[in-house]
């Protein structure tokens, strides 16, 4: 009774040690397959990312037969094939992270490098401005490597692809939209065994929306509000130069939305004067914006400011201002002793 069991212990552990390494075969997190790395031949270097010693290799066909220290002649063991005619579970204490060794694989010589999984030490999200050449060169925990990166379509970018095989990534991706889009780059380093990401955000291109022309009276208080089409996270840079005929000093370095100056034309004529402004979106600029005002002077009277007539005759006066042609109004109210009622009128011409 005590040898039966014994026996059936024994084929248990041997079922067990089958079972485990089939599952490990198929279900392995970590496998490296001829399936996967291409015909492997000699110089080829293959590299299995693990954060432990005693994960798994498997799935070398038809087998992996010896393991070496890297550089030398003899191998720290050889493996048992038992477990599968065409596949090796390889588990050894011996392989280390950060470690390179030399296989011996169906007649070929090749190197797997047991390394951590790699992670980015350049930043791993920036931001940019639509239009503007970005400049992002590429480090991780692997260097010194070479990188292959790719970016998938995104709505509201242009160009819709990209790809290129560098560390450095200097696209200038537009960005269609009135608000920040961000763009993934997939970074997959030749030193390694699975791929690192990127993340930038292409804030938009503000511009202004808001009229590019007004006029105002000389000594009239003038409002403008600014507006674009970035909402209200735009901010604004305005300045206005001096202009012959306006006693007006020069301003720049403004940075309110609105605009809201009394400007005043001494001159008989409508002046023009020129606001520049510059709005930000973030830290991307918009192109600089125009906005024309023209400030019409105060008219003056030209004719005479008395006259004298005689009562019951008709009294004809003709207005002049300067400048000229201007719209008139006139208006006279009641006074006493005049038997006429209060007057007014719409022309140059004044006749009572």
């Amino acid at each position: 009774m005590k040898r039966f069991f014994k026996l059936l212990y024994i084929k248990f552990i041997l079922i067990s040690i089958l079972v485990i390494g089939m599952s490990q075969v198929s279900y392995s997190a970590n496998i490296i397959t001829s399936t996967a790395y291409g015909n492997i031949t000699s110089g080829t270097t293959i590299y299995y990312c693990t954060n432990s010693p005693d994960d798994n290799l498997t799935g070398f066909q038809p087998s992996v037969t010896k393991i070496f220290a890297q550089g030398t002649n003899s191998p720290l063991f050889s493996i048992n094939n038992a477990i599968s005619p065409h596949s090796a579970v390889i588990k050894p204490s011996t392989l280390s992270v950060g470690t390179a060794y030399d296989f011996t694989y169906n007649g070929a010589n090749f190197t797997v490098v047991i390394t951590a999984p790699p992670t980015l030490t350049s930043a791993a999200n920036g931001t940019i401005c639509s239009g503007v050449a970005q400049n992002y060169t590429i480090t991780s925990s692997v260097d010194p490597t070479t990188y292959t990166w790719s970016r998938a379509a995104v709505a509201g970018i242009t160009p819709a692809t990209g790809s290129g095989a560098s560390d450095l990534i200097n696209e200038t991706l537009v960005n269609s939209t009135t608000a920040p889009i961000t763009v993934t780059y997939t970074i997959t380093p030749a030193a390694g065994c699975t791929t690192l990401s990127y993340d930038v955000t292409v804030n938009p291109t503000p511009s202004i929306t808001s009229a590019s022309t007004a006029s105002v009276c000389s000594g009239t208080l003038f409002n403008y509000s600014i507006t674009s089409n970035t909402g209200v996270a735009t901010t604004y840079v305005w300045s206005r130069a001096a202009v012959a005929g306006i006693s007006n000093a020069a301003i720049a370095g403004q940075t309110t939305s609105n605009i809201s100056e009394t400007l005043v034309n001494t001159t008989g004529v409508p002046v023009n004067v020129i606001y520049l402004i510059t709005p930000t979106y973030a830290t991307c600029s918009g192109t600089q914006f125009t906005l024309t005002v023209t400030v019409n002077p105060s008219p003056t009277m030209t004719s005479a400011a008395t006259g004298t007539v005689c009562t019951g005759i008709l009294h004809s006066y003709t207005i002049t201002t300067s400048p000229s042609p201007t719209t008139i109004s006139w208006t006279r109210a009641a006074v006493a002793g005049i038997t006429n009622p209060p007057g007014a009128g719409d022309s140059s011409s004044i006749s009572e």
